[in-house]
């Protein structure tokens, strides 16, 4: 994801040769990038976590049918964070992202 959203933003070579990527990302840091950048890779990583909270389907709430991410971000916004931040690091955990992303 974080390989992706650089070459997307044109911060990474569009190359499959993993050294060349592996240099890259070794000197890219996510506080080297910029205010849109940064913006634009919080706006990805929190439709992705709210996409999985969606992944089940609707929940019906008085008979009418909401997102869960909705319901959650509305109901309780402390849980939403919680798990948006837990989302984060396992996305770091798995290396798809670097450290110290700010969500």
């Amino acid at each position: 994801m974080w390989e992706e959203y650089l070459r997307d933003t044109g911060n990474l070579p569009d190359t499959d040769d993993v050294e060349v990527i592996e240099h890259h990302l070794d000197y890219i840091s996510y506080s080297d990038l910029s205010f849109g950048d940064k913006m634009g890779l919080q706006a990805l990583i929190t439709e992705q976590y709210d996409d999985l909270l969606d992944s089940e389907g609707p929940v019906k709430i008085a008979g009418f049918l909401y997102d869960v991410s909705r319901v959650l971000k509305e109901v309780d916004e402390i849980e939403y964070r919680q798990g948006l931040l837990n989302y984060v690091d396992s996305l770091i955990i798995d290396g798809e992202l670097p450290t110290y992303v700010e969500v």
